[in-house]
């Protein structure tokens, strides 16, 4: 059989070349099978790497429905505290009218989403560039692969500035309209010559300040000496305020110890004391009226010294006899009194009248 082979093979020669060919081309298209099939491992890869996708590790697939999504796109960021856990896998329009949209997020198998946590669509940075910040929530549950989350949208900086800007654009154009309407009336001013006259009368008046300012200087020369002595007047009332402080101290402990009292006092007490006592004066004052009122239309002898001048004028010749008795009693002792030391009596005439016993001088 070998030899059948060998023989075959040098009879035919050309068979041998082209087995040889064909194997050598079986080889080059293996090869290039091969290669394509690289270049699409490493196309698919690369694309998923470039993309942020780590294809080597299992992703979780989440579901999110906005109401606008301010230019989110596919791609972009999924970040938990400013680290990257997913991507944007694809954004849909849902066909039900609403104009509603699902986001899908592809997020790391390894990170727990309790939920209750917000997926929400933040700037990230200031060229517009859009990213999705994930709330974790507090709650012990967890989501599982393909949940729906909460979604949200942060203002964006640019609606923001708007904002705040817009109300005041109202502002703006109402102090656009006073700036020009008093441009306006300062070039009729100035037109009309009524800031030069204005400019006169400030002049003058300013003449008139420093004609006075020039007074008052004249007169506090003149009264320095005065003003010292008040300025020393007044530092040593200061001095005996400070030197009396003790003093000034007690006396308003002593006032703020009398207000506590005052404070402290019963005032119903005092009321009630106080409406007795004004009773008390006026039954006093009553029986007082009545008692003016008997010396008024009595017949007693009060009554009669009040309104009967005779008697009265008897009262005052009897009240004037008996001073000038009691002058002369003074004056004249002997002649009412007769005393003796040896109890020897002078002999008198017991007729005789108190003048005839006044002795001669």
């Amino acid at each position: 059989m070998g030899n059948n082979k060998i023989r075959f093979l040098i009879i035919y020669p050309e068979y041998s070349k082209l087995k040889f060919s064909m194997k050598i081309q079986l080889s080059n298209e293996l090869k290039v099978g091969l290669l394509s099939i690289l270049a699409l491992v490493i196309f698919y890869y690369g694309y998923n790497y470039l993309k942020g996708r780590n294809v080597l590790s299992s992703q979780n697939d989440f579901v999110v429905v906005y109401d606008r999504i301010d230019g989110l796109l596919g791609g972009n960021n999924i970040l938990l505290n400013g680290y990257r856990i997913g991507l944007v896998e694809s954004i849909d329009m849902l066909t039900d009218g609403s104009g509603k949209i699902v986001v899908h997020y592809s997020i790391d198998k390894e990170i727990p989403i309790p939920k209750g946590s917000v997926a929400q669509i933040v700037d990230d940075g200031l060229m517009g560039d859009k990213a999705v910040y994930l709330l974790i929530s507090n709650s012990k549950e967890l989501h599982q692969n393909g949940d729906t989350l909460i979604g949200e949208v942060q203002a964006s900086l640019a609606n923001s500035f708007k904002e705040e800007i817009m109300p005041l654009k109202d502002n703006i154009n109402a102090l656009v309209l006073s700036l020009d309407s008093t441009t306006k009336s300062l070039n009729k001013i100035v037109g009309s010559g009524e800031i030069e006259a204005n400019l006169a009368a400030l002049k003058k008046t300013l003449h008139s300040f420093d004609a006075t300012a020039q007074s008052v200087n004249g007169l506090v020369n003149a009264q320095e000496a005065h003003i010292a002595g008040i300025l020393r007047n007044v530092e040593s009332l200061t001095q005996s305020l400070e030197n009396n402080r003790s003093r000034i101290d007690a006396i308003m402990q002593n006032s703020e110890t009398a207000s506590r009292k005052l404070a402290s006092l019963d005032y119903d007490k005092s009321v009630a004391n106080l409406n007795q006592t004004l009773a008390s004066t006026n039954t006093t004052i009553v029986e007082l009226q009545k008692s003016l009122r008997q010396l008024n239309e009595g017949d007693g002898s009060m009554s009669l010294l009040l309104k009967n001048p005779d008697l009265y004028n008897n009262l005052t010749q009897t009240t004037e006899s008996i001073d000038q008795l009691l002058t002369d009693m003074r004056l004249n002792p002997k002649r009412y009194v007769h005393f003796s030391l040896f109890g020897r009596k002078e002999k008198t005439n017991n007729t005789a009248t108190p003048e005839q016993n006044i002795p001669e001088e």
